[in-house]
């Protein structure tokens, strides 16, 4: 067979520029070492020839061998095991800081490093009684006066402890609400971040469908994940889309096309990402609630969101937590379990 006079000078060319674009690659992995929520990418390549389907039914596969190689797309690399352990520990992390802040809030009020602390008040007052055990002492009006002094200073300090008790519940409910402050509450947050996943879910589907990785929005939401897991165990997965299948003529996008528009190949389909919510019920049963389902629906269909039901800013110890699961598209029922009411 008589080969064209630039089949090989191609094969190589391509090599060139696989090889070339994998450099261009591991630069931009090194300047990005320190980038936060940066994930380390590869490039795929394959046959060139193999990229068409039309190559598979050849009889003979000489007949499409030494064409070079084609670059299929750019993934990152990224281990779901190791994102799994990580939101555990992060859970974990994330509710034992929460819990230490809230006992150093509470440490400072009853802190007995101090001499005149409540103790030294309780110790001077058993001073005051044995002194006063001597017959002669009992109605000395200096003794009486001095235990006098020492009741009242000790209740002094149980009454200032109590002003603020009722200072860090108050601080308590506003880091879960927010009110009073300036920044958002865990509720708040929790919710923001629900939504922007549902946001990027559709952003990174739609893209990848037209073939753009969106590999940085892939980023961005891996990072909200791990946010999210600091404040409620959660568990992420990846499917396809049940309801596609495959064909859809109203959608070029989802095919790869030769230069007259005919379809010579199905698109690779991209997956959705689910978020669920583990937890344990009144009954001691493990349950789970979907927060975040793929693409679902329209608009905020596809999440759901957490509220306040009980407590306020004056009683702030009947706190109360209703989660929703994501909304359907039929008469906007909740698609997941009952809503999940924690009390706090």
């Amino acid at each position: 067979m008589i080969r064209s006079t630039f089949a090989g000078m191609t094969t190589a060319f391509t090599a060139l520029q696989a090889n070339q674009k994998r450099l261009d690659i591991s630069g931009q992995n090194l300047a990005n070492m320190n980038t936060p929520g940066y994930t380390r990418q590869s490039l795929q390549t394959s046959s060139l020839n193999y990229n068409s389907p039309i190559s598979h039914y050849m009889n003979n596969s000489s007949l499409v061998a030494g064409f070079g190689v084609h670059m299929d797309s750019i993934t990152q690399i990224r281990d779901p095991y190791l994102d799994v352990q990580y939101r555990n520990q992060i859970h974990k992390s994330g509710y034992s800081d929460a819990l230490q802040k809230s006992l150093d809030s509470l440490a400072n009020i009853f802190d007995e490093s101090h001499v005149e602390g409540m103790w030294q008040a309780i110790k001077n007052i058993q001073s005051s009684l044995i002194n006063m055990q001597d017959p002669a002492k009992v109605n000395d009006p200096i003794f009486e006066s001095e235990l006098r002094s020492r009741m009242q200073a000790l209740t002094n300090l149980l009454n200032d402890a109590s002003t603020q008790l009722d200072a860090a519940e108050k601080a308590e409910f506003s880091k879960l609400d927010g009110t009073g402050t300036s920044e958002q509450g865990a509720v708040q947050r929790v919710n923001d971040i629900l939504r922007q996943i549902g946001e990027l879910n559709r952003h990174i589907k739609q893209n990848q469908i037209f073939g753009h990785e969106s590999l940085e929005l892939m980023d961005e939401r891996n990072m909200l994940l791990d946010e999210l897991a600091s404040y409620i165990p959660i568990e992420v997965s990846y499917y396809k889309d049940l309801d596609y299948d495959g064909k859809d003529d109203g959608v070029a996008g989802r095919y790869h096309l030769d230069e007259n528009g005919n379809i010579i190949g199905k698109r690779e389909w991209p997956d959705d990402l689910r978020v669920e919510m583990h937890y344990t019920d009144a009954n001691g049963v493990a349950q789970k609630i979907t927060l975040v389902e793929g693409t679902t629906g329209k608009g905020n269909e596809n999440y759901g969101q957490v509220e306040i039901t009980g407590g306020s800013l004056d009683d702030p110890t009947k706190v109360a937590l209703m989660f929703h699961g994501f909304q359907s598209g039929s008469g906007g029922q909740t698609a997941a379990d009952i809503p999940f009411e924690a009390t706090n």
